[in-house]
């Protein structure tokens, strides 16, 4: 604590060249972090570090992170939703004089040169993933000054560095810690390192790929070493069992979402569930009690969207206080995207409701015609400004192209006397969920909607959840299966 009290002073006072006493407090932190034998002085001094350069929020809860992955480039409501703890309305990822201040004390760290990188290097590769994760949020915001910094410095942390940070782009990371990598080798792969991107292996090109809709720095990066070196990326369907968790006592889980962080999920006895991730586990924190069984949920901001097979969607805000909209409709599958809900209806109707303006409006009318039975929508997913529905059928269309023709332009038939149950919709895949194989999840390519594979989760699905690279199945059982 002493350090990071002689650190945080002398930075206020902005003393020209190099000090003795940061130095010193510099090494202090840096030795500790890579030391395995004292946990708790290894733990504190990561925490120091990573904050050194960051802020806090209002209510004193470290905010670098938040602020870093704001830097990235994350916007969208639904992908910081899946991110744990943050308010991002805090008034301290406002603050205009934070850029300075990262800036100021990361110059000043990068003069004590290459020791500063390779203690961080040590620190990536902990076996305590809390060390490797304040290392990775450090060696972020020390990026921030490296702009300024001399080319051979720039080079030579590049050089230290990568291959620890890459680990953490993959799939299995926290979306937080693959947006920090992003950062991360954006900034430090600048001027002369830039040779570095054109090295990347098939792997790592393949989870930029991925996180290019999320973040423009993972699609600039990719830009680069595509451009360098062309490379035709193959798709990989695999996937693997990763985690398990449930309640048998509450039945089928019938609905799966993010909430402020925690997955959510709904149940056919009437309740939803927040999980929360407790040393590897999923624990349940919260219980919501409905009077009847869950049909679908969403979220916008801090709002949660239920269906129940009564008319209408429920709204419940944060001191969970329950109205309703969309009266008029019998909804049977609803999906929120950027301040909208999506309502699919047993009438074969999709409906568009305006958040804030509380808005009405059809983008796909009902089936009238006496020789075609109305089948109602199972399930509805927008991606992309795509905006697709699943009954008989998986089909797709931009949501204007929709509303302005009603017609379709894509169409998955997955089989004849089949109806779709559940779906989801990633950059790749579509992942479908069939009458004639309840227990599967069958794999189409988005693109070329060829089928590619199946994914079983043991007994019959009853929903779905994609986000980050996973896959997360609600079954009949009770179980929520994380693949």
């Amino acid at each position: 604590m002493a350090a990071n009290l002689l650190l945080q002073l002398d930075n206020l006072e902005d003393l020209p060249g190099r000090s003795t006493f940061r130095e010193e407090a510099m090494e202090i932190l840096l030795k500790s972090v890579v030391s395995e034998e004292s946990c708790t002085a290894q733990l504190l001094s990561a925490y120091i570090l990573s904050n050194l350069g960051g802020t806090y929020s209002y209510a004193g809860e470290p905010y670098t992170v938040a602020w870093l992955v704001k830097k990235s480039g994350l916007t969208s409501l639904h992908h910081r939703n899946i991110i744990k703890t943050f308010n991002w309305k805090d008034q301290s990822l406002e603050d205009t004089s934070l850029e300075t201040w990262c800036s100021k004390i990361a110059r000043k760290v990068i003069q004590m040169g290459r020791p500063v990188f390779q203690a961080l290097e040590t620190g990536l590769k902990s076996n305590r993933k809390r060390v490797s994760r304040d290392c990775l949020t450090a060696i972020a915001w020390i990026g921030c000054g490296m702009a300024t910094s001399p080319i051979d410095l720039r080079y030579s942390a590049c050089e230290i560095l990568l291959s620890g940070i890459e680990q953490f782009l993959h799939p299995g990371s926290e979306l937080e810690e693959r947006l920090l990598a992003c950062l991360c080798i954006y900034n430090y792969t600048s001027g002369k390192g830039m040779q570095k991107l054109i090295q990347f292996s098939e792997g790592v090109r393949e989870s930029l790929r991925r996180l290019s809709n999320i973040t423009w720095i993972a699609e600039e990066l990719l830009k680069v070493a595509d451009y360098f070196v062309p490379n035709k990326s193959r798709i990989s369907c695999g996937h693997t069992q990763i985690l398990e968790a449930g309640h048998k006592s509450s039945g089928a889980v019938t609905s799966l979402i993010y909430y402020k962080g925690h997955i959510c999920s709904g149940f056919s006895d009437g309740s939803i569930k927040v999980w929360q991730m407790i040393r590897g586990k999923l624990e349940c924190s919260e219980v919501i009690a409905m009077k009847e069984p869950i049909q679908n949920l969403g979220t916008y901001g801090e709002l949660i969207f239920v269906n129940t097979q009564s008319s209408g969607i429920r709204v419940i805000d944060p001191s969970r206080t329950v109205k309703d909209v969309l009266k008029s409709k019998h909804v049977k599958c609803m999906t929120v995207y950027q301040g909208k809900i999506f309502a699919g209806c047993t009438d074969s109707s999709i409906q568009e409701l305006n958040i804030k303006k509380n808005r009405e409006r059809a983008i796909k009318a009902p089936t009238k015609s006496w020789r075609k039975q109305a089948k109602p929508i199972n399930s509805i997913a927008v991606y992309k400004d795509c905006l697709y529905s699943a009954s008989a059928n998986v089909e797709g269309s931009h949501i204007k192209e929709w509303r302005e023709h009603g017609i379709p332009k894509i169409n998955i038939a997955t089989g004849k006397g089949s109806n779709v149950l559940a779906m989801a919709v990633v950059e790749d895949f579509v992942y479908v969920n069939c009458s004639s194989s309840t227990e599967n999840l069958q794999i189409w390519l988005r693109g070329t909607q060829q089928k590619v594979g199946r994914l079983s989760a043991g007994s019959r699905i009853t929903s779905i959840l994609t986000a980050n690279d996973i896959v997360i199945c609600g079954t009949e059982t009770g179980l929520i299966k994380v693949h």
